[in-house]
Formats: C-alpha cells, sequence, structure tokens
C-alpha cells in the first residue's frame, strides 16, 4: 500500500496542471450517505480522515461552485483512478491515509466539506489484527451509537483522495514538467481532458505538444502564455505522435 502512494504522490509532483473541467470517476461503485453532515462518528479532533490529512501543492487552476455534498465513491485502483480524474477535469486537493480498526466510509465527508471537495474516492483493504487501543475505540464508539461491535481483531488500511472538480479548461492538457537538461523540443502529454479543445485536435497521452499558434511549446511558461494568448479564438496546433507530425485546427475556450 505505502509503495502505491508514494507512486501517486511522486506522478502528483511530476505532472502539471494547465486548466481543467469535467466529472464523474473511474469508481462506479457509490457508498452510502451522500447527505450526512459534518457530525460525522466522530468530533472532528478525532476523525482519523481529518487527522492523518495531507494536502496537494496548490495551483491556480479556478474550482467549480456548487451547493451539493460532496460525491464519496469506492476507489478500485489509484493510479488509474488519478489518470481518471484528470481526465474528467478534477484537480487533486489532498489525501488521507491511515490504519485503524472499522471507520465508517461516510466519515470521510467532514474534512471533504472542510476542503470544499465535489468528490472522494476511498480505499480500503483488510490488514492484520487490530491493536488493543483500536478494539477499546470500537467498543466504545459501539456502545455510544448502540451500534454492533465492528469486526473483532481486524485491521483496516485506508486511504482517500479528496477532489474539486474544475471550470472548463482553455486548452485542457496536463504536460509532464522538462528535466533540467532536456534539451528535446516540445512538451510530452499526460493528461487530455474529455470535451476539451485538446481533445478536440486530437491530442492523446504520450504525444508531444510543439506549437500553439506561433508559439513555440518548450517550456511550461510558454504553454501558459500560448494559451492565454490565443483564449477565445481559432488557432493552429501543431504535436507529433510517434515522431509523425500533425496539424489540427481548433478554438480554444475563453
Amino acid at each position: 500500500m505505502h509503495v502505491v502512494i508514494v507512486m501517486l504522490i511522486a506522478f502528483v509532483m511530476s505532472a502539471f496542471t494547465l486548466l481543467a473541467g469535467a466529472a464523474d470517476t473511474h469508481a462506479e461503485e457509490s457508498i452510502k450517505s451522500q447527505t450526512k453532515t459534518s457530525e460525522g462518528n466522530f468530533l472532528e479532533n478525532q476523525n482519523p480522515f481529518s487527522n492523518a490529512y495531507t494536502s496537494s501543492k496548490p495551483t491556480n487552476a479556478k474550482k467549480m461552485q456548487t451547493t451539493e455534498p460532496p460525491k464519496v465513491l469506492a476507489g478500485k485502483d489509484q493510479i488509474a483512478d488519478y489518470q481518471r480524474m484528470q481526465e474528467l477535469g478534477y484537480e487533486l486537493l489532498g489525501y488521507s491515509s491511515f490504519k485503524a480498526g472499522h471507520v465508517p466510509p461516510e466519515d470521510v465527508l467532514p474534512q471533504a466539506q472542510k476542503v470544499k471537495a465535489h468528490t472522494v474516492l476511498v480505499y480500503t483493504e483488510k490488514m492484520g489484527g487490530t491493536p488493543a487501543s483500536v478494539k477499546i475505540q470500537n467498543i466504545r464508539e459501539a456502545k455510544k451509537t448502540g451500534q454492533a461491535t465492528p469486526e473483532q481483531g481486524q485491521t483496516y488500511s485506508y486511504f482517500a483522495s479528496f477532489w474539486a472538480k474544475l471550470t472548463p479548461p482553455r486548452f485542457g492538457a496536463h504536460i509532464k514538467v522538462p528535466e533540467e537538461g532536456d534539451k528535446d523540443p516540445g512538451l510530452i502529454v499526460m493528461v487530455v481532458m474529455e470535451g476539451s479543445p485538446a481533445e478536440q485536435a486530437g491530442l492523446q497521452k504520450d504525444d508531444v505538444l510543439l506549437r500553439i499558434g506561433d508559439v513555440e511549446t518548450n517550456s511550461v511558461e510558454a504553454l501558459s502564455a500560448a494559451v492565454k494568448q490565443y483564449a477565445g479564438k481559432a488557432v493552429k496546433v501543431v504535436y507529433t505522435r510517434n515522431r509523425q507530425w500533425t496539424e489540427a485546427d481548433v478554438s480554444l475556450n475563453q
């Protein structure tokens, strides 16, 4: 589990979020209680999802405003889900990772509301025996709520990723930040968002973006400048796939 988390964090740090926008997730199974409020089964200072929360590096991407409660979904594969959420126009706000006895998935909602997440993916994995301190806590919580005592002697590994839906992108691509000394032209595409101008131009993951309009996209700064310059305008996009040159006309969003 720790290896997967490290891989996820490394991927987050290696990618640059240009702009975004979309909906839903690769994980299809909805976990119950989308209307439960911040009361939860824990006080805020006792909630493991809150105590174990780590924020991601913030970006300037604009988040959508909504009055809908956060959606809590069962994650399937952290790496695949991460890629899919970006394709659907979400930005990772942060994550929680901890080990404990039985913790109801809906108890993630207080932290989701606090960070203004639109969607949370929760991953749960059975582990070895439950520590004595966790057993005692489980018994106490069961007595307070009048619920049956959770499965005895069982520990779980929890991971929750918190996502915000972003406004529609001007271009709609995440690119790999060039490494120091990298002299190859263009920028490698990591994610193409569904319904975006980048998708309409035919871009796919691992393509190399060479130019937008008259601007050669050899750096993150150049790409940002090009997207800003041609916002709301029709422009020619040039990229390569397997060393094959491709040109496409597309209108960037305002």
